[in-house]
């Protein structure tokens, strides 16, 4: 009993660090597999299978696919014109969820929503309308259509890689559709006539605090003879002060930002502040430093070749845990942080002080070159767009579509493996011109945290079999439905692993929920292939938080929205698609 107890344990400390993010998913999953692999629990090569499973290398050759549509702007021109500027909030909302959902089953649904977002974000200020009522329903649709292909979400092939590694028969491209597209539909409906009532109708977070600075953007001059001159702003104490922000300073008609804490103040310098207005007394209080008494202005009325930008940190960004000062952000991004918004908290402190957390909200003032800079950065993502115009001309956008289309027809129609054909379809990205061999370098780089989690899943997997738990856990399952039919045993996997998929990851439960629903088909002499199929969709409906699926993290912040939002209008989504994956599975895969 020694292996099973030790993997119980070892697997229970894993839950409990994935849920309090004491971590990334990416390192605690690796951690877990080298535990196993040290214990003699699994042997080397099965610890380290993953990252050579075709499953994790096709992930990342889609990685640069999805990039070179993003790059390409593919869905750019689609998108200002399907979304239209003279219909009704119900219309436009059916026009969002409908592209988004239909463009998710051909393309990773982590993409979809990093391109969507910008575009959304601008289209529902110019129409008017609030964008908390688009985006989360965005994310909901994007989740259900990435179900109906084997390319829609990650964790579609990481169960296909499972399955083959188990001797079943491996997804087909478009199989798993038979569930997606009516859940698809129902989602549709239901976000149709519910949603507008349930969600807020919010400013989003940039809009807010754009609004705000008249509040708390001020600006002082200095005089002649103020001791100030000649100083830095660090020997002149201004880069550390309570509840404000030196944005920017005005030198004659020149405006200087982001501000080094080594530029030396001259006289007749402008000194623009964000931040709270009871604190300007800190500065007025310095001889020689006068208000401007003018009229005040807000970031808009700022030199042409500053720009906003608003950006949601990654599980993977190296600020999480960290502060500005730490980070050295400025140095580092050649921007300044003008705000920080995390939802549901109210924070205090000086901006230098917070210790950022995957889901803050910064808002950025940098030159406009920050686009394209940091556009692709695995740090955060980038939500707010700097112009509505396309990197590249239209043609490369056309090319990149042909490529995707010859990607699936290939796998669809002439049975091409998925590894191959997406690693064809990738190279062809790089030769035809829609991303640059160093841009694909990039993109795998950035994403290397998703591909690490993949590859150790595996890791964990083969503890949680070879360990016997998973029989463990199977045979008490099994025991307490004695005399069950086994669709009911297929009902209690599903529902465990679509609780374990809102706290965890949707990989992450995908993984640990595998090897027992294995074990319980075999245990019940029933064919697997059904059970592996419903893990793989059960794993992918998380909607009743905003952490446990990546495209619900994306749109927490720029939305503006609160946790309980996520389980007011997810959790009867939650149950609905629950029970038809209940009910759909077995009669589509007989038991």
């Amino acid at each position: 009993m020694f292996e099973p107890v030790v993997t119980a344990i070892v697997l229970g400390v894993l839950i409990i660090a994935l849920i309090w993010e004491i971590a990334s998913p990416a390192f605690l999953m690796l951690g877990a597999a080298i535990i196993f692999m040290v214990l003699g629990i699994v042997e080397t090569r099965q610890a380290i299978s993953g990252f050579s499973n075709p499953a994790m290398l096709t992930v990342a050759a889609l990685f640069v696919v999805a990039s070179g549509l993003e790059r390409t702007n593919a869905f750019y021109f689609l998108a200002q014109s399907l979304f239209g500027m003279n219909s009704s909030l119900k219309v436009s909302l059916i026009r969002v969820v409908g592209l988004s959902g239909l463009s998710s089953i051909f393309l990773n649904n982590t993409t979809i929503v990093s391109m969507f977002t910008p575009t959304l974000l601008s289209w529902s200020k110019l129409r008017n309308f609030s964008v908390s009522f688009f985006l989360m329903p965005m994310s909901f649709i994007v989740i259900l259509g990435g179900l109906s292909s084997l390319v829609g979400t990650s964790t579609n092939l990481l169960v296909h890689g499972f399955m083959e590694d188990h001797g079943i028969k491996g997804m087909g491209m478009f199989e798993l559709a038979w569930f997606g597209i009516p859940a698809m539909l129902c989602g549709v409906t239901y976000l149709f006539f519910f949603s507008t009532k349930i969600l807020p109708g919010k400013e989003d977070f940039i809009s807010e605090v754009v609004e705000a600075e008249k509040k708390y953007i001020c600006d002082v001059i200095i005089t002649a003879g103020c001791r100030l001159i000649g100083s830095t702003i660090e020997e002149a104490g201004l880069r550390h002060l309570e509840g404000l922000f030196l944005a920017n300073i005005e030198r004659k008609e020149e405006l200087i930002g982001p501000v080094s804490p080594r530029e030396r103040l001259e006289e007749g310098d402008r000194l623009i502040f964000a931040g709270r207005v009871g604190t300007i007394n800190q500065i007025q209080q310095i001889p020689g430093v006068v208000p401007a008494y003018q009229e005040h202005f807000t970031m808009k009325h700022l030199h042409s070749r500053l720009k906003l930008f608003e950006v949601v940190i990654s599980y993977s960004s190296p600020l999480v845990g960290r502060t500005l000062r730490d980070i050295q952000f400025r140095t580092r991004y050649n921007a300044a942080v003008l705000a920080v918004h995390r939802p549901e908290t109210q924070l205090d402190s000086k901006l230098g002080d917070i210790v950022f957390r995957a889901g803050d909200v910064l808002l950025v003032e940098a030159e406009n070159k920050f686009y394209q800079q940091w556009r692709y950065s695995k740090d955060f993502f980038l939500v707010s767009q700097a112009d509505g115009k396309p990197e590249k001309p239209s043609n490369y956008s056309f090319r990149a579509h042909a490529i995707v289309a010859t990607m699936i027809l290939s796998v669809t129609f002439f049975n091409v493996p998925i590894l191959h054909s997406v690693f064809i379809a990738a190279v062809a990205m790089v030769l035809f011109g829609c991303i640059s061999l160093s841009e694909a370098k990039e993109t795998i780089f950035r994403e290397f945290n998703i591909l690490v989690l993949i590859a150790s899943a595996f890791g964990v997997g083969y503890a949680i079999e070879s360990s016997g738990l998973a029989q463990i856990i199977a045979d008490f399952i099994i025991y307490q439905m004695e005399g069950m039919k086994p669709v009911f045993v297929l009902g209690i996997i599903v529902v465990l692993t679509s609780i374990f998929t809102e706290f965890v990851t949707n990989n992450a439960a995908a993984a640990i929920m595998f090897p027992v629903g294995i074990a319980s088909a075999e245990t019940l002499g029933v064919d697997p292939r059904p059970f592996a199929l419903a893990i793989a969709i059960a794993a992918s409906l998380c909607f009743i938080t905003p952490f446990g699926y990546q495209t619900n993290l994306i749109v927490y912040g720029p939305g503006n929205y609160q946790f309980k939002d996520y389980t007011r209008l997810g959790l009867p989504l939650k149950l609905i698609t629950v029970i038809l994956c209940i009910l759909l599975v077995p009669n589509l895969w007989p038991l």
